[in-house]
């Protein structure tokens, strides 16, 4: 059987579930790092179709996601965003893609809106995992809240390290960040051992018959070894066990990245790509 993304007829209906998921995801999410850190004034706020999410000022998270989706008034959802944002000192900032309504882009466009970001959505179904050779020396499991800090500082570590910096410790806020995504309801944490050493992790989110490859990393000394597709079949297979019927991940859109490719290779097909609007004047 050849998989294609016109075998998974991705329509209104994945939309809305993907949607769903998404809104259920930050929820828990978002309560998650309100134990960890009730100063954060962390908040998520459904407007329409989607919904304002702030993890603070300087997350990655923080950002509204499929506003101007659906038939309501375009002018106040983004009033609504703006006032969710402004209101914490923070500058708006609202993911779109091929589903946002075309004349709410206009209306982005001409409140100074820019896209800051792009990046490239995958799919495939899940179903049986492609014959693909992994390193016998790394061994992923999940993980549960007992081995949080040890989860927390080997994936925030992987996403920070480069050659200048290594074994950097990690801040609180970061730490609490990544806690929130990985051990809220709905949220499984992995991590990968090569050599009996931790070396990267990861996150499958599930939920509305859909599973998302999310948050992964590798430590810097553990790189090209294999980590992040001993990582990706992993998730994949646990997803299959889990019921989950359709499988999606988010890369780069630079070609030359490693984890396009690996995505590439465990079956995945580009979906559509979404772009991050800051406004910038």
């Amino acid at each position: 059987m050849t998989e294609s993304v016109a075998a998974f007829n991705w329509n209104a209906d994945w939309e809305n579930r993907y949607r769903a998921l998404s809104y259920d995801h930050v929820v828990a999410s978002t309560q998650a790092l309100l134990q960890r850190d009730c100063t954060i004034g962390a908040s998520v706020l459904k407007i329409g179709n989607g919904y304002a999410l702030y993890h603070g000022p300087d997350s990655a998270m923080t950002a509204a996601s499929s506003i101007g989706t659906g038939d309501g008034n375009y002018q106040q959802e983004l009033a609504a965003v703006e006032d969710f944002y402004l209101s914490r000192a923070c500058r708006p900032r609202l993911w779109t893609n091929p589903t946002t309504n075309p004349e709410f882009l206009r209306l982005l466009y001409s409140r100074g809106y820019r896209p800051v970001t792009t990046v490239q959505t995958w799919i495939r179904s899940a179903w049986r995992i492609p014959t693909i050779s992994l390193a016998d020396d790394i061994a992923v499991r999940v993980v549960d809240e007992i081995e949080s800090d040890i989860w927390i500082q080997t994936v925030a570590a992987g996403f920070q390290e480069n050659q200048e910096t290594v074994n950097a410790p990690v801040p609180d806020p970061t730490a609490d960040a990544f806690f929130s995504f990985a051990f809220a309801p709905g949220f499984t944490a992995v991590l990968a051992f090569r050599n009996n050493q931790p070396a990267g992790g990861g996150v499958l989110a599930q939920g509305h018959g859909l599973a998302i490859l999310r948050t992964a990393s590798t430590r810097f000394q553990h790189r090209g070894k294999g980590v992040q597709r001993a990582l990706i079949a992993a998730r994949l297979q646990y997803a299959i066990e889990s019921g989950s019927q359709v499988c999606l991940a988010t890369t780069s859109i630079d070609p030359a990245d490693h984890s396009a490719k690996n995505m590439a290779l465990f079956g995945f097909q580009k979906l559509r790509l979404s772009s991050l609007m800051e406004k910038v004047s």
